[in-house]
């Protein structure tokens, strides 16, 4: 009776410690919780991904006839699977039956699917030199959509420098106009300032004559006694200027009468 009491023991010991074990597998869970990876950095797109694919009529054209040639040969592929299937099976019945209308359809149907297979293959060159195509002309309007992007970007830079220049210019002007105003005002001042010494200089000068001949006239207005004598002297040099003049007047007056003598000869051409 102890024996199987033992292993009763035993099993309720082997579920403690398996009950032990889950919770300290929890408990070593919770702790060592993995970290949160970080999200991934979003990468800048680069302008060539940014853009959208440049298409052209040239390029619509090629795709869609390389879509028409996929379609085309996925339906050759089935109908070549199926040849191939009814080969297999024509040629078992053949060998099965060995009958000439068995080997007849077996043969029929070998040259079936000989026949699909080199379609398949003439598909698929078509196929290739599609995709060549449409890959020569997807590279062309990259080229071409590069190019008008290279022309708008320099025509929008030829824009945004003729802006600035216009400001620039502005600016310039201004700052000339002032240097200019500045120039003019200092050469305008040295001339003012040049003819207002001019000025002055003729004041003090005629300030000093009028000095001058105030004082002249204070210094001569004490001595008039010795004015009439210099009278005399000059009415006697008068008389003599008289005398002197009075022989070309009469020469004058004697020659006068000449001059008359020209109205007699008017009139005897009269008479004659």
């Amino acid at each position: 009776m102890a024996a199987p009491k033992k292993k009763a023991s035993a099993k309720v010991k082997a579920k403690t410690k398996t009950k032990a074990k889950a919770k300290a597998k929890t408990k070593t869970r919770a702790r060592k919780a993995p970290a949160k990876k970080a999200p991934p950095k979003k990468t800048a797109p680069d302008e060539a991904q940014a853009r959208p694919a440049p298409t052209t009529p040239a390029l619509e054209r090629a795709s869609s006839a390389l879509e028409k040639l996929q379609k085309a040969i996925a339906k050759e592929k089935k109908q070549l699977e199926a040849a191939r299937k009814k080969v297999l099976r024509s040629r078992k019945k053949a060998t099965r039956s060995k009958a000439a209308g068995d080997r007849r359809i077996a043969k029929s149907a070998a040259a079936a699917s000989a026949r699909k297979s080199a379609r398949v293959k003439a598909l698929r060159e078509r196929i290739a030199k599609a995709t060549d195509r449409v890959a020569e002309t997807r590279i062309k309007a990259r080229l071409k959509a590069e190019q008008l992007a290279a022309k708008e970007k320099v025509l929008q830079k030829r824009v945004e420098l003729v802006a600035k220049a216009e400001v620039d210019k502005a600016k310039a002007l201004a700052a000339e106009a002032e240097r200019w105003a500045k120039k003019r005002a200092r050469s305008d001042s040295k001339k003012l300032a040049a003819l207002e010494k001019k000025v002055a200089r003729q004041l003090r000068l005629a300030e000093r004559k009028a000095e001058a001949k105030l004082k002249a006239l204070l210094g001569d207005a004490a001595p008039k006694k010795t004015a009439p004598a210099k009278k005399k002297s000059t009415a006697g040099k008068k008389a003599a200027v008289r005398k002197k003049a009075a022989p070309k007047r009469k020469a004058a007056a004697k020659k006068a009468p000449a001059k008359k003598k020209a109205p007699a000869k008017r009139k005897a051409a009269v008479k004659k």
